[in-house]
């Protein structure tokens, strides 16, 4: 199971950029814009059932972030439960991969029980000095995320 559905702002446009034994990545760029959008749903055996299971992905998650963007700083962090077996984890991240200072929003979903549901993983990055001028929009393309539970 993972499918999913997202409703885009006019003007947006799509391409696939993974699609392999590891998962889907799916990058979206805005007409214009100065950030990326991208959804990565991860085709995985390892089984989640947990907010302790799922804690242990975000942390495994933020492991490898922090290699790619050595330094990091994790600025916000927020883990709930939003289902019965659904998890939801909110991010911010600042780094500096290659001395470029960037932001990036992070939400780490586990949307049921895994398998046979899939995580998924929503990034939203820009350069650090238009951070705050872009978060509405990657806030509310966060939002208009839905997993739809069927396969491909």
């Amino acid at each position: 199971m993972g499918q999913f559905t997202i409703e885009l702002p006019d003007g947006w446009t799509h391409r696939v950029v993974e699609d392999d034994a590891g998962g889907h990545a799916v990058e979206f760029d805005p007409a214009g814009a100065q950030f990326l959008v991208m959804i990565r749903r991860f085709r995985t055996e390892l089984r989640l059932e947990t907010e302790e299971e799922f804690e242990h992905v975000l942390e495994g998650t933020l492991m490898g972030l922090d290699e790619v963007l050595r330094p990091m700083k994790v600025l916000e962090r927020k883990v709930e439960k939003i289902g019965k077996s659904s998890y939801r984890a909110d991010l911010v991240l600042r780094g500096k991969p290659g001395g470029v200072d960037v932001m990036q929003r992070r939400r780490l979903i586990q949307p049921g029980k895994v398998p046979p549901a899939s995580l998924f993983l929503l990034t939203a990055l820009c350069q650090a000095e238009s951070f705050l001028v872009h978060r509405r929009v990657f806030e509310t393309v966060f939002d208009a995320f839905t997993s739809t539970g069927r396969t491909a």
